[in-house]
């Protein structure tokens, strides 16, 4: 959920969540290929690709060293592709969500104010995270630290800065008391990047399907 995106890039919740969905659907069936290239797409078009690369690295590493010493090589590529493709189809889809948007379905769909505004602010912490990483990132090569030695020190001071922004954001919600229930209503409408992704999606399950089929 990425607030500064371009309108064009944004993905309504509906259509994200699905994106999501359908690339990990199309990773556990193996189609790898079909999954990467609109997890690529999405995380790139929500600028996570350009803001922390590290992240995608630090979830697909360890993967490939345990499965590749116990399984072997390939099993490991295998292992980390998949787990790598998962993660940038997820966070790319939901990175293309406006905040408010978000808000207003759950709130449409009947969901309390505070269950609504949930994953608003795991995706605001998210935001926070990737603004901590790379400044901490920018701080710790200026001090001369890169390669082993950067990946190992950098999660410290990440970690330390969001605990305080978690224990500042529930200290600002505990005195701001309860939400009111106000209602919400949800237009319906299809933007660029919700045709391009459904698009897509059809095409490929459709050229999926057919090359399934027995001859």
């Amino acid at each position: 959920m990425r607030p500064a995106a371009s309108s064009a890039y944004r993905l309504t919740p509906p259509v994200a969540v699905l994106a999501a969905a359908w690339s990990l659907y199309m990773v556990a069936s193996g189609r790898l290929l079909e999954a990467s290239v609109l997890a690529v797409a999405l995380a790139s078009a929500s600028g996570l690709l350009d803001r922390a690369p590290m992240l995608y690295l630090w979830l697909a590493a360890p993967s490939l060293a345990v499965v590749s010493a116990f399984y072997g090589l390939e099993e490991g590529v295998e292992a980390s592709a998949r787990i790598a493709v998962a993660a940038l189809a997820s966070s790319g889809s939901l990175a293309s969500v406006s905040y408010l948007e978000a808000y207003a379905w759950l709130r449409a769909a009947g969901l309390p104010p505070h269950w609504a505004l949930m994953p608003a602010l795991v995706a605001r912490q998210a935001q926070v995270a990737l603004s901590s990483l790379a400044e901490a990132r920018a701080a710790l090569k200026g001090r001369g630290l890169s390669g082993l030695r950067l990946a190992y020190t950098l999660p410290i001071p990440v970690l330390v800065h969001m605990y305080r922004y978690s224990a500042s954001l529930a200290e600002s919600l505990n005195q701001r008391g309860a939400i009111k229930p106000t209602p919400v209503r949800v237009k319906p409408r299809l933007t660029l990047g919700d045709a391009v992704v459904l698009a897509y999606i059809v095409l490929t399950t459709l050229a999926a399907l057919a090359g399934n089929r027995p001859s």
